[in-house]
Order: C-alpha cells, then sequence, then structure tokens
C-alpha cells in the first residue's frame, strides 16, 4: 500500500472512492481534505493494479482516523477490505494514541 503519486494514481484513487461512495452520495470529488495536513489518502494495489482506498487522518493528540475505506466494487467480499484496513493500521500504527474506523455496514 502506497499513497498515489501520479495523476494516473489519483484519477484510481477517486474512481474507487466514486463507484462505491459517491454513487450513495457519500463523498465530493478532489476534497480539500484529501490533501490537507496529517491526512494521508493511500491506495490498495493487486497486481499493479489499484483495488481500493482509504484515508488515514491523524490528529495533534495521535489519534487516527480511517476514513472513507472503499474497495472495487468487482473486488468487494473477497478479503480485500480487511488487508486495506489491517495495512491501514501497520502503515501509519506507530505513534497513534487511538484509532478510530468509519464504516458503513449497511452496503449503502
Amino acid at each position: 500500500m502506497r499513497p498515489p503519486a501520479t495523476r494516473e494514481e489519483w484519477d484510481a484513487y477517486h474512481r474507487i472512492r466514486q463507484e462505491v461512495l459517491l454513487e450513495a452520495k457519500k463523498y465530493a470529488m478532489e476534497h480539500a481534505d484529501d490533501r490537507a495536513p496529517g491526512h494521508h489518502p493511500m491506495l490498495l494495489w493487486l497486481d499493479r493494479k489499484p483495488v481500493g482506498s482509504i484515508r488515514i487522518d491523524i490528529d495533534d493528540a495521535g489519534r487516527a482516523g480511517l476514513r472513507l475505506v472503499a474497495v472495487d466494487p468487482e473486488l468487494q467480499q473477497r478479503g480485500c477490505g480487511r488487508v486495506l484496513v489491517a495495512r491501514a493500521l501497520h502503515v501509519r500504527g506507530e505513534g497513534m494514541a487511538q484509532r478510530t474506523l468509519q464504516a458503513d455496514l449497511g452496503g449503502g
């Protein structure tokens, strides 16, 4: 897992989030918070293809929020979300005082 670096990778990041979250009217493209200090957008990759996205927001107290978790609809129910969250906790886990996951378990 790594942050999007190129325009194409940012496009993939937003495409995944749009397909999963915007369709449910929960996501706004190109939100300023994506690039705010302490906010870390990440892409999950499978065979060189971006398949999931998450934003890790860390506040001044060291609390981390795992936000806007999205997995490509074609790969849902295959464990990608679990891997995405586990890697997000590992990538930014050191020094975090508390972790919170934002999730909608209602399926849309």
